[in-house]
């Protein structure tokens, strides 16, 4: 089991209130956060899975995954931590 640094985006709709507040209204516009998985694979379908959850939010346009990294190797922890 290793910890995978997952890194997504967040794009918001254009409003016509400039891209600073319609920013703003989505919050910041990278989203990192951890996962414990068993490899890569699982990683991946966990940072899939948390960007369904962005891309839910009513003002977001688009949430691409930037990256997932493996980060190092763990016995304990938490299964996902979210780091803003």
């Amino acid at each position: 089991m290793g910890s995978y640094s997952v890194k997504i985006d967040a794009w918001p709709f254009q409003t016509g209130a400039g891209a600073a507040n319609d920013q703003a209204a989505v919050g910041p516009r990278t989203r990192m956060f951890t996962v414990k998985a068993s490899d890569f694979a699982e990683a991946y379908r966990m940072a899939q899975a948390i960007q369904a959850g962005i891309k839910s939010h009513d003002k977001i346009w688009e949430a691409p995954i930037r990256s997932v990294d493996f980060t190092s190797e763990q016995t304990m922890g938490s299964v996902c931590e979210i780091r803003s």
